[in-house]
């Protein structure tokens, strides 16, 4: 889905039985409501269920947030604080400072 999207993409890496992904939920929720009618999409991947995609990307904590330019090969990290307005603001400078790449990927993102 992300590689055919035109959009920049907010993709949360989680496992389902994570304390700290739990408690992340409801701000990442609201980073999705926040984004909604924009060029930036919110999604999330099972990391567990999808492991070895997950793995190409060194997901081995959770959760793990990466932003994803379309046709990029490389995602850029997100360490920044877990909250809505911080996201958000990193995805839009991520997305006016990211050139465009193309590549494929499996389509393994769920939309939030």
């Amino acid at each position: 889905m992300v590689n055919k999207s035109k959009y920049t993409w907010i993709v949360q890496f989680y496992s389902p039985n994570c304390i700290y992904c739990k408690r992340f939920e409801p701000e990442y929720e609201l980073t999705a409501d926040k984004l909604q009618n924009t060029n930036i999409k919110v999604g999330r991947v099972d990391a567990v269920q999808y492991d070895d995609f997950s793995a190409r990307y060194n997901i081995n904590s959770y959760p793990t947030i990466k932003l994803f330019h379309p046709g990029s090969f490389v995602p850029e990290d997100y360490h920044g604080p877990r909250k809505s307005n911080n996201i958000i603001e990193a995805a839009i400078n991520y997305a006016q400072n990211k050139s465009r790449r193309e590549y494929n990927e499996p389509d393994v993102f769920e939309p939030v």
